[in-house]
């Protein structure tokens, strides 16, 4: 008979139970430290498993999901088979995530017919991107790091590795400074525009790690042995039918550790560099305190579009912190704590922090008080619609946008629960889309997310108050995975933000009517963070627009000018000034092509909301229009002059799908693979 055939790509879509593969990357990671978590340690005794545990779980996050979706495929479940190498393929891969400081790894179908036992005499660890990406270079504006037996001894050692950090811990050491006490700051960074700035006085030491340490790479000692092939069998973890070789698994994880992305994503040999850089360091210093910044982003991010309380703490696991649940004598979950990985008191015990603790509204009653409200969508809200392009990001997104500007209705009105409820959402709502942002904002967007945090919290109680449909929307993003920064995920990303300053500036005017100070000073800061991101992200879809605008011909144009002039006639003269109004001209364009009537489509998106407190009308007015109209939230390239059209920049090859030999077993070849989109 002839075999079955799938894509890799529909085969990855397959719906595969949650709860079993979590249920399932702890056995495997389980079985992984008891077979090999001492073969390699820290200089201080910490083993590679505990150091590396969130991207080595995450590693097997992705090999459990595919080996869960391949027995989901009815016709391997039927007549199961081997799964067999694409020859030359790196075990290892990146997704399109990943940056130069953060690295979403996955393992490859190559990679997962190697854990199963195949041999891959040909096949190289890592993929020629990951390879690319593997060594970072000493960047020479970090230069200069002094030796740590020459700094001079201090009271306080403060650690950093963010501008977060560097903000929060640095007016704590001015402080010391005033009463005389010196102290010296570590900064860990990699990335430039995260170091830290230079303190004012002598009485704190800046002292930045050797960049050499930082990015260091190379082989783990103990765990790899390319030398011999066991056969298995001292070792191996279950995922359903499928017996995962933990040899084979411990190579692969071993590879990931060899290269890193940077303080956020060591590799291991830079772990053991920077601890005894560290170690000298603290030798030479001897203080008595040791500051880290406290931060609450993970915990917070872990709660942002969870469906339940078992969802929440699962996910909290999921980031790497360490999770103690107090239990009752009934068995019921009556509170919990989180620790950081590594941070420990001098007893070697983990420091803890209640949720309490970290911030009121990350209690557990409160927690559960959210939750409570109501269940959420475990998807998006609606499917594609005809028109529309771009994947479930961009879809997200699309959706998310029309939920925040309910927020945003509810803000400006009487019903003060309501609102209080919607602040809450419209945090959760932030922190999601800050988890998902491509490179390019998610600085930005992670600062106005933990601005926002104190803008959620009010002495008005919303225990009445419905914000489900914002929680969803939040959900929805997270579950739709990362955001590209360009075409229609990039779009949908600039349609987002132009709404969402919107929203944080209803929300100022929510606060500061009630006499919130503070909280409309947090709201304030957002919004400027929002700014900024969103120029980010709206510089390519807004650059496309204006230069098909100004290519229309100019009766088209007059026409639109005089729609705009009868619609708005009062900031008539005020939006055809504006940068945005060639971009407007050829949304008002497209949506007309589209089957719309433009004046009435213009008319429902000024009338859906106000644009008094808008930067910029036009940029407001485009993204509506292309909501409303369900048009693309990106514009085809523009024509060359003589009517083909100009060259993509970057030309990607279209690998056909071939056809199965025949076979008695349903069988997965890795070279089946969807033409890239």
């Amino acid at each position: 008979m002839t075999a079955a055939c799938i894509t890799t790509l529909d085969l990855e879509a397959l719906p595969v139970d949650r709860t079993e593969v979590d249920r399932h990357v702890a056995d495997v990671m389980s079985a992984l430290e008891a077979y090999s978590s001492r073969r390699a340690e820290t200089p201080g005794g910490a083993s590679w498993l505990y150091v590396q545990h969130v991207p080595v779980r995450r590693l097997i996050t992705q090999l459990v999901r595919k080996l869960l979706a391949l027995s989901a495929w009815p016709e391997f479940a039927a007549a199961p088979g081997p799964v067999t190498l694409a020859p030359y393929e790196g075990l290892l891969g990146l997704r399109d995530s990943s940056s130069r400081e953060y690295r979403a790894y996955t393992v490859t179908w190559s990679g997962v017919a190697y854990a199963l036992g195949a041999l891959a005499p040909h096949n190289p660890a890592r993929s020629a991107r990951l390879r690319k990406l593997t060594t970072l270079h000493p960047d020479s504006r970090l230069a200069g790091a002094p030796a740590p037996s020459v700094v001079s001894a201090a009271e306080v050692v403060a650690l950093s590795w963010s501008s977060r950090h560097a903000q929060t811990l640095l007016p704590v050491l001015e402080e010391l400074a005033g009463e005389g006490r010196s102290s010296v700051l570590v900064d860990l960074a990699t990335d430039p525009v995260e170091r830290c700035p230079a303190p004012a006085g002598g009485s704190i030491t800046l002292c930045p790690v050797p960049s050499e340490a930082v990015t260091a790479s190379g082989t783990v000692p103990g765990l790899r042995l390319d030398t011999e092939e066991p056969d298995g069998a001292h070792g191996t973890a279950q995922v359903g039918v499928h017996t995962v070789r933990l040899d084979r698994l411990e190579r692969l994880a071993a590879a990931l550790l060899e290269g890193g992305g940077g303080c956020t994503q060591p590799s291991w040999r830079a772990v053991v560099r920077v601890e005894e850089w560290l170690q000298e360091l603290l030798d030479a210093v001897r203080p008595h305190t040791v500051l880290l910044s406290n931060d609450t982003s993970p915990v917070r991010q872990a709660l942002a579009g969870a469906s339940d309380e078992d969802e929440f703490f699962r996910r909290l696991a999921e980031t790497g912190l360490r999770v103690d649940k107090r239990i009752a004598p009934s068995g019921d979950t009556i509170g919990y704590k989180v620790a950081l990985p590594g941070d420990r008191n001098r007893d070697g015990e983990p420091v803890w922090f209640s949720g309490s603790k970290l911030a009121p509204d990350l209690s557990l009653p409160t927690i559960r008080q959210r939750l409570d409200a109501g269940p959420i969508d475990d998807e998006p809200a609606r499917d594609r619609q005809p028109g529309e392009r771009g994947g479930r990001p961009a879809r997200a997104r699309r959706d998310a946008t029309h939920v925040a500007e309910r927020a945003e209705s509810a803000l400006s009105g009487d019903d003060s629960e309501d609102a209080a409820a919607q602040l809450v959402g419209v945090g959760e709502l932030l922190d999601a889309v800050a988890q998902t942002a491509p490179a390019s904002t998610r600085k930005e967007l992670g600062e106005a997310a933990r601005a926002f945090e104190r803008a959620t919290r009010s002495h008005i109680r919303a225990e009445r108050a419905d914000n489900r449909a914002i929680r969803s929307a939040a959900h929805g993003i997270i579950r739709a995975g990362n955001a590209l920064g360009r075409g229609e995920d990039g779009g949908a990303t600039a349609m987002l933000l132009s709404t969402m300053v919107l929203v944080t500036i209803a929300a100022v005017r929510w606060h500061s009517a009630r006499g919130h100070a503070q909280q409309a000073a947090a709201a304030q800061q957002a919004a400027q963070h929002l700014r900024a991101a969103y120029r980010t992200a709206a510089t390519v879809p807004m650059n496309a627009m204006r230069e098909q605008g100004r290519r229309l011909p100019a009766p088209a144009r007059n026409r639109y000018a005089d729609t705009v002039a009868a619609t708005l006639p009062d900031q008539a003269d005020r939006v055809l000034r504006e940068p945005g109004w060639d971009a407007l001209a050829a949304t008002l364009d497209q949506a007309e092509r589209a089957g719309h009537d433009p004046a009435a489509l213009l008319k429902e998106a000024i009338e859906w909301r106000e644009l008094d407190t808008a930067d910029n009308v036009t940029d407001v007015l485009v993204w509506r229009l292309r909501r409303l109209g369900n048009l693309p939230a990106t514009v085809p390239p523009p024509r060359a002059r003589d009517g083909r059209k100009a060259p993509p920049t970057e030309a990607r090859a279209v690998r056909p799908t071939p056809s199965a030999p025949p076979t008695h077993a349903a069988q997965l070849d890795p070279r089946m693979r969807s033409p890239r989109r």
